[in-house]
């Protein structure tokens, strides 16, 4: 049974990673409508009456390559996934290890600094 209950979190767990990307990306694509309508939106009135809308072309960009970057990774993993396993996961998992070294580092610098700062007195 307690295994059953173990499965069952993770299985939990899982869900709620997919809910949380899924969500984001949601997030994202409804601020890119957003914009995308402010793009095409056609200004009746005069500036006079009520302030003109405008679009916010960078947001759009930086929106829309979110966007774009979620989709080919995914289609990138997916494929590589098929026909490569688990192999297609170690340059990701490289690249992410060699971005974390630098700041683990400079953490791991600056713990010692201070044990020893507080040795020394």
């Amino acid at each position: 049974a307690q295994r059953t209950d173990q499965a069952a979190e993770e299985k939990r767990t899982d869900q709620c990673a997919e809910c949380a990307q899924a969500t984001q990306v949601d997030a994202h694509r409804g601020a890119d409508g957003i914009e995308l309508g402010k793009l095409f939106y056609w200004n009746r009135l005069p500036e006079a009456v009520s302030p003109p809308v405008r679009v916010n072309l960078r947001r759009l960009g930086t929106l829309s390559a979110l966007v774009g970057a979620f989709f080919l990774g995914g289609l990138i993993g997916a494929l590589g996934f098929k026909h490569l396993g688990y192999a297609m996961t170690l340059p990701l998992a490289l690249l992410l290890v060699s971005l974390a070294l630098v700041p683990a580092a400079d953490d791991m610098r600056a713990l010692l600094g201070k044990s020893t700062q507080g040795n020394s007195t």
